[in-house]
């Protein structure tokens, strides 16, 4: 697995490692910790704009980067998204939507594809994107409401009916989650029921032709 990584994959892991790096500052209520996991978010999100333009740059696109990049996007929201929940931010079921969502496509995707899944379309590109900049709204949000730094900054930038906008932009990142989710079906919801039904009778010929005759 090692020898297949690259730059580019590289660059989608340490998206997984920047993950506890945002989330314990919120877990451990460390000062500041609002404006320190909304710079790591806002981080994880750039790698996430880059893996892919270093890969096809490079010309190093590989199914390991591939199904790298799709865990890494699955678990940094859904982790971030469960967090800003269990503090009380955002409602628990937008926690479950998104679960929902990233669990039956995950499911789809792998009776589907075998080998190299297709990269994300429009819709899940947006839905990423809108995901990130909610969470990393409504971590600015918080810090400036609870006297954070950016309740200084706010003294002399207007920013309060900027960061106002954050939970209505989690609300958009939902409808695109249920957007992208559906089309995701729509579009190989089918092939994979019918790959799922040719596993299972390979499976039940394979236990046919091994049972003991009489």
């Amino acid at each position: 697995m090692l020898n297949k990584l690259n730059i580019a994959c590289w660059i989608t892991a340490s998206r997984l490692a920047l993950l506890p790096v945002a989330w314990l500052p919120l877990a451990l209520g460390w000062s500041n910790g609002w404006l320190m996991s909304a710079v790591v978010c806002t981080l994880a999100g750039a790698t996430d704009a880059v893996d892919g333009y270093v890969a096809r740059r490079l010309g190093c696109v590989t199914t390991a980067g591939a199904w790298l990049d799709l865990l890494s996007d699955k678990l940094f929201v859904s982790v971030m998204i469960g967090i800003l929940a269990w503090l009380g931010v955002v409602p628990f079921w937008v926690l479950g939507i998104v679960i929902f969502r990233e669990v039956t496509v995950s499911l789809v995707r792998l009776i589907q594809f075998r080998g190299r899944p297709p990269a994300s379309d429009v819709w899940g590109k947006a839905k990423m994107a809108a995901s990130i900049v909610a969470i990393v709204g409504l971590l600015l949000r918080l810090d400036m409401q609870r006297g954070g730094l950016l309740a200084r900054a706010s003294a002399h930038v207007p920013l309060s009916p900027l960061l106002d906008l954050a939970p209505w932009v989690m609300y958009l990142a939902v409808g695109l989650t249920v957007l992208s989710g559906a089309n995701y079906l729509l579009s190989y919801g089918g092939r994979a029921r019918m790959g799922w039904q040719k596993l299972s009778t390979g499976l039940e010929c394979q236990q046919a032709s091994s049972a003991p005759t009489t």
